[in-house]
């Protein structure tokens, strides 16, 4: 079975299977509703300022 790489912005927000077709999926064009996809990926881990933090206590310790 082939996975989608991402499901549009619709599908993911309602978690319904998106096809992923473009430019508009094929749960969307049932719907008419707009189909988008967002191309940004958010981060994944803690943020750097967490990170600075963590290793200023660490420092602190030593």
């Amino acid at each position: 079975r082939q996975r989608i790489s991402r499901a549009c912005d619709r599908c993911r927000r309602k978690k319904v299977k998106c096809d992923g077709r473009r430019p508009i999926c094929t749960h969307c064009e049932a719907i008419d509703a707009s189909c988008t996809y967002m191309d940004t990926t958010k981060k994944r881990g803690p943020s750097k300022g967490y990170i600075d933090a963590i290793e200023c206590r660490l420092h602190k310790l030593e």
